[in-house]
């Protein structure tokens, strides 16, 4: 393996873990006005992710430097190319930790409720959007050396919404999973939340087999057999979740995979390039021709070995140092 692929696998997990970790962060926000319309129940549920959500963004910076290091082409031709998207997804990202971190300091009962509005409409525009980023990705963009030749609206075609709303749908999905197993099993929010699962399944495992179906044509995915089967395996994982309802645990994690092995499909379609042009093939970036130095690259390798497993080893420790189940007397969201 080059120092150039070293990079691009190393991204790819950056945004496999960042999908996995904050899915579930963003599922809890879409989730909120669905699950419960009390107060503090809806305190319990934003307790779920109370003490861990803030850390999970580490993985998008982390993508986000990695690339800005390593591919700096595709780096600029990236943020030109969603740049709107990007502005939007900044704000998103502001006003959901804002809403996070004052709905705990309110006193007053109708602002805590315009928190959790803003919570619910930050959560499903940054899911939605990141869907659209991943299909416009799968799909490709009309670059001409470098350069966007599209605007905004270029972004939102039919493939990259139904890409998005696979994200709204399997995000959902997987925070209401990770409720069912960090809430206590007396409160109504369980209940509430064990009643939606199967109908939440039902419908993003058409959703996301309709998703896969489309994407064998649009990616011309017979062309590349390893991501055809990722994105089938992809697929499977998340139907046995379903099947798999009784062993809470063993349910997300096999939604996590299915979150997992469908991104990494993503980079794996791509491979060797890191931004496909629909204009013309010779116009489309590489890992070789948007690459830094290998000087640079090497150095940034030796950087990213020491520095990935310890984020990993920390936030493993995060999460099970908060592993046990909530009760209204662990409330301070």
């Amino acid at each position: 393996m080059d120092l150039n692929t070293f990079w691009f696998v190393l991204i790819a997990i950056l945004f496999a873990g960042f999908f996995f970790l904050e899915g579930f962060d963003y599922g809890i926000g879409i989730l909120l006005p669905f699950v419960s319309d009390r107060d503090t129940e809806r305190r319990l549920v934003i307790n779920s992710i109370g003490n861990v959500w803030d850390g999970n963004e580490v993985w998008l910076i982390g993508a986000g430097g990695a690339i800005f290091a390593a591919f700096p082409l595709w780096y600029s031709t990236l943020f030109s190319s969603f740049y709107m998207a990007l502005v939007f997804i900044l704000l998103a990202l502001g006003l959901r930790g804002i809403s996070i971190e004052l709905r705990s300091k309110s006193k007053f009962r109708r602002w805590r409720a315009f928190y959790d509005i803003c919570l619910f409409i930050s959560s499903s525009i940054l899911a939605i959007l990141w869907g659209v980023f991943v299909g416009n990705i799968i799909r490709g963009l009309p670059i001409a050396e470098g350069i966007y030749m599209g605007n905004f609206f270029s972004l939102l075609n039919i493939y990259s919404l139904i890409s998005g709303i696979l994200f709204l749908l399997i995000f959902a999905y997987h925070g209401a999973v990770f409720l069912r197993i960090k809430i206590d099993q007396t409160s109504s929010v369980w209940y509430s939340v064990n009643n939606l699962i199967p109908q939440l399944h039902r419908i993003t495992s058409i959703w996301f087999l309709f998703f896969v179906l489309i994407t064998i044509y649009e990616a011309k995915l017979i062309q590349s057999p390893m991501a055809f089967s990722m994105f089938a395996v992809g697929f499977a994982l998340f139907v046995l979740s379903g099947i798999s309802q009784k062993r809470n645990k063993l349910a997300f994690l096999l939604c996590g995979l299915s979150i997992i092995i469908t991104t990494l499909a993503v980079f794996v379609h791509s491979y060797p390039h890191t931004l496909i042009s629909n204009l013309y093939a010779e116009w489309s970036l590489t890992i070789y021709n948007s690459c830094s130095s290998q000087y640079s690259l090497k150095i940034m390798m030796i950087i990213a070995v020491i520095l990935v497993p310890i984020i990993i080893i920390y936030q493993a420790a995060s999460y099970y140092l908060f592993r046990k189940r909530l009760t209204a007397k662990d409330l301070k969201y």
